[in-house]
C-alpha cells in the first residue's frame, strides 16, 4: 500500500510540474498592451492606439446572449472601422488580454463598435447571433 501511494505522489507532482511549465511558456509568449490602450497590428507593423486620443460616440443597440436573449446596449465607443480604416482588409480578430478573440469581416463593420468604458475595451457587434463575439478586455486587433 505505501509503495502505491509514493507512485501516486510522484506522479502528481509530475503532473504539477509539466503544467506549471506548459503555463510559463503561454504566460510568457502573451504580448502586453500599455494601460488605457491597444495595440493594431497590420502588415507586420504595431500602432498603439491611446484610449485618451479617441473620438468616442454614443451608440446604442441589440445584442443577443448565448442563451438568445435579446439585451439592449449602450455607451461611448468608436466603431472598429474608423479605427482601423476599413480600406482592404479581409479580417480583423479582435484579441483579449487572455488571448481569447473573434473575427470581423468588413460586412460586419456597419455594426462592430469597441466599447470604450473605463479604461477597457470591449467589442460588440450589434445584431449578431454569434454571442462568442462579445471580447472584453480588448488589448490588440489583428488586422489582415
Amino acid at each position: 500500500m505505501k509503495k502505491n501511494s509514493i507512485i501516486i505522489c510522484i506522479l502528481f507532482t509530475l503532473i504539477v510540474m509539466v503544467s506549471t511549465g506548459i503555463t510559463f511558456f503561454y504566460l510568457q509568449g502573451r504580448q502586453s498592451t500599455p494601460p488605457n490602450s491597444l495595440v493594431i497590428e497590420r502588415e507586420g507593423k504595431n500602432t498603439v492606439v491611446d484610449f485618451s486620443t479617441l473620438s468616442l460616440e454614443s451608440f446604442s443597440g441589440t445584442v443577443v446572449n448565448g442563451k438568445g436573449q435579446s439585451k439592449e446596449v449602450s455607451g461611448k465607443g468608436i466603431r472598429i472601422d474608423k479605427l482601423i480604416g476599413d480600406s482592404g482588409f479581409t479580417e480583423a480578430r479582435v484579441v483579449a488580454d487572455d488571448e481569447y478573440n473573434a473575427v470581423v469581416k468588413p460586412a460586419d463593420t456597419a455594426n462592430a463598435w469597441i466599447q470604450i468604458e473605463s479604461g477597457k475595451a470591449r467589442l460588440i457587434v450589434f445584431g449578431d447571433s454569434d454571442s462568442k463575439r462579445a471580447v472584453k478586455n480588448v488589448v490588440r486587433i489583428e488586422v489582415k
